[in-house]
């Protein structure tokens, strides 16, 4: 980018996860949507009855339904029998199997409706059990999974009634022939698995898909100024020195196709005073040089004072400072949507002098660029006249003193 960038001011911004709200509401199917099994998807809510954990929701409404004489407790044929009625009413249509979307989907009409204020189930009780598919489905799963004793996907009732027999047993480790609420919890906390109380931590991101297109020997597939850009020891070097400076921004141009809808994975390492980035979506500007790009450009430089900005080179300039989240409006008047993270923060993420894996996901007019797996800057660019939805890529090494870049372990995956 111009060395005009360096009388940009710096600002501080409140952290948000607008970035990642607007991936999952746009990107992920069912984001946002109302779960099946009555009310909304709610909150996490109570504990749980008198007992914590899911063995407490259960337990709580075991000892209301099968406790016939009212002492609090719960004998083996009480279990037995409630096991029965539960499974009868489950089984209308008395076919002695019960599948397991089926047990789920309407094991919460057999409980009365709860609410978060009375230890009830997540999902704030509207209709059985409340949203996420109600008790049924935030019980009935973990319940069905530890009553299917073959673990062939059915249950019939001999399992289930055998179960419930077995837990009376089990669980009473002082032999006194019935359970209270507190052994009840215990037994079925350790027999039920652990429910979800929300979206399961996403496994962490990786290559599938990416497509190696530098081989660390040579730079076939990549066109540039032979006197700055070279292979050496599995790594693209770009250097510039006092007897050979660089002119003009010069780019090394990937010729291994055009870059649309694409992500790109590359590390990087500078030199002290170096400034460099990955163009894309970019078109050549012969009247300036040969190798000269202009379009879209992830920024970085030795000083991280622009690094993980999303720049737009020889155009609009500044795009998406780092810690930005934006828009591009028609007519290129660009507003901040919110931000992820304050620009400071975002920095120390970012290793001086050492290496640094840069991310690039771009998607229609969604750009989100990201270093060492923190997002640093994101852009909806709706400018129809001054945005580019396909180009050339390339790595740039920059006007100025003497520099030397180098980028290694280059992976690009088509959209």
């Amino acid at each position: 980018m111009k060395v005009q960038r360096q009388s940009m001011k710096h600002s501080h911004f409140l952290k948000s996860a607008s970035v990642t709200a607007f991936l999952l509401l746009t990107t992920v199917p069912g984001v946002g949507q109302p779960s099946p099994g009555g009310g909304g998807q709610g909150g996490p809510g109570g504990r749980g009855g008198r007992g914590g954990g899911a063995g407490g929701m259960l337990a709580t409404q075991m000892i209301t339904q099968g406790d016939k004489n009212a002492d609090q407790k719960l004998t083996k044929n009480e279990l037995s029998t409630l096991a029965g009625v539960w499974f009868d009413k489950l089984d209308a249509d008395k076919t002695g199997k019960l599948a397991q979307q089926q047990f789920t989907a309407k094991f919460g009409e057999l409980l009365p409706t709860q609410s978060p204020a009375a230890g009830g189930p997540p999902g704030g009780g509207r209709g059985p059990g409340g949203g996420r598919g109600g008790f049924g489905g935030f019980i009935g799963g973990g319940l069905f999974t530890a009553t299917d004793a073959d673990k062939d996907g059915s249950l019939t009732h001999a399992e289930f009634t055998g179960a419930f027999e077995k837990w009376a047993t089990d669980f009473d480790k002082d032999k006194s022939g019935a359970l209270d609420q507190t052994k009840l919890v215990a037994g079925l906390n350790s027999v039920l698995p652990r429910p979800s109380f929300g979206p399961r931590q996403a496994a962490p991101d990786d290559n599938t898909g990416f497509t190696a297109i530098f081989d660390g020997k040579s730079l076939e597939g990549w066109d540039g100024d032979p006197r700055y850009w070279r292979a050496e020891n599995g790594e693209i070097i770009g250097e510039s020195t006092e007897e050979k400076r660089v002119e003009q921004n010069t780019f090394l141009l990937w010729r291994g196709g055009i870059t649309k809808d694409f992500e790109l994975k590359i590390e990087f390492k500078l030199s002290d005073g170096a400034n460099s980035g990955v163009q894309y979506r970019s078109s050549m500007v012969a009247e300036v040089g040969k190798w000269a790009l202009k379009g879209y450009q992830a920024d970085f430089d030795f000083g991280n004072n622009f690094t993980g900005m999303i720049y737009k080179e020889r155009g609009r300039g500044f795009l998406a400072p780092r810690g930005q989240f934006t828009r591009v409006a028609s007519g290129g008047q660009t507003r901040q949507i919110g931000t992820v993270g304050e620009s400071d923060a975002l920095k120390a993420f970012i290793k001086q002098g050492d290496w640094n894996q840069l991310h690039i996901i771009a998607r229609g007019g969604t750009l989100i660029q990201s270093i060492n797996g923190h997002v640093m800057s994101a852009v909806v660019d709706e400018d129809e006249k001054g945005r580019a939805l396909e180009g050339v890529m390339g790595l740039q090494i920059h006007t100025g003193p003497p520099m030397k870049l180098q980028f290694r372990n280059v992976m690009f995956k088509k959209l």
